[in-house]
């Protein structure tokens, strides 16, 4: 679950990583795929919703810890089984290899914010995702990269509300930098 909030996966693009996906030495995840379950227990791997959903999403070092943490249990775990983790094989499986159902993350995150009493979704979590990023001064361009969005735009669309200072932060940053302009600072002068 952390994952979700600290990277804004999907939970088709979090069920579809492989080991293969991550590279724990840069510290990204690679979205190739996604995955998905169709009733009647089968199981589908797609590719990510669009082409700007393929994408390399940087890990912040907490989450990059955790995930060297969960590749040394994958591997003990498998070594006790008898076997190797492959590049191929999924991040987030049972012990058996075989896949979770993507519902049933969904499951226990609804059963875990409901003993908590937080009235909240799965997909919540990529949405504050977004959020946290924006309120932190992220670029809109960055969050919606990190996002796997095509048009920047959407994201302001749907995030503009948290940005209402913005207006007074860009005449305040205007201020500051015309003094440093009247002292002679070259500033680069972009023409559309």
């Amino acid at each position: 679950m952390t994952l979700l909030l600290t990277t804004g996966l999907r939970r088709s693009e979090l069920c579809g990583l492989q080991w293969t996906d991550i590279d724990l030495i840069q510290g990204s995840i690679a979205v190739n795929r996604t995955y998905h379950y169709i009733p009647g227990n089968r199981f589908f791997v797609g590719r990510p919703k669009t082409t700007r959903s393929r994408r390399v999403v940087v890990l912040d070092r907490n989450s990059r810890a955790m995930l060297v943490a969960h590749r040394a249990e994958a591997e003990r775990v498998a070594q006790l089984l008898g076997r190797e983790i492959q590049p191929s094989d999924l991040v987030f499986a049972r012990e058996d290899e075989t896949p979770w159902p993507p519902g049933s993350y969904s499951q226990l995150f609804r059963r875990t914010v409901r003993k908590l009493w937080i009235p909240a979704r799965l997909h919540d979590l990529r949405h504050a995702s977004a959020t946290l990023l924006l309120s932190s001064g992220v670029p809109v361009r960055t969050v919606s990269d990190r996002r796997g969005r095509s048009d920047p735009g959407f994201t302001l669309r749907v995030y503009a509300h948290l940005l209402p200072n913005a207006q007074a932060e860009a005449a305040e940053r205007l201020a500051q930098a015309l003094p440093r302009l009247a002292a002679g600072a070259r500033v680069p002068v972009v023409s559309p």
